[in-house]
């Protein structure tokens, strides 16, 4: 899913004022942004990461999500080609 950069994470943060925008990029080009909100949002078009994935797609995972409740993200992609099951 490229690698993924958020505003101004840092571990003690408080989860009220995380940006709820993350940009991704793929081989060094800006494909895609997301959103990202600590509300358990049910839809099949949004992801919940477990906490224990947050590291794989943060650089510093803010201390607060561990004990926030459900993230619901999604990714928007910047791209013409159609990809089926990108995740």
């Amino acid at each position: 899913m490229g690698k993924h950069y958020w505003f101004n994470l840092s571990d003690g943060m408080s989860c009220d004022t995380m940006f709820p925008v993350f940009f991704l990029y793929n081989g060094g080009e800006l494909n895609a942004f997301g959103w990202a909100m600590v509300v358990n949002l049910p839809s099949s078009h949004l992801e919940h990461p477990a906490p224990s994935t947050y590291g794989l797609f943060m650089k510093e995972v803010p201390s607060c999500l561990q004990n926030a409740g459900t993230l619901s993200t999604m990714h928007i992609y910047l791209t013409d080609r159609v990809y089926k099951d990108l995740c």
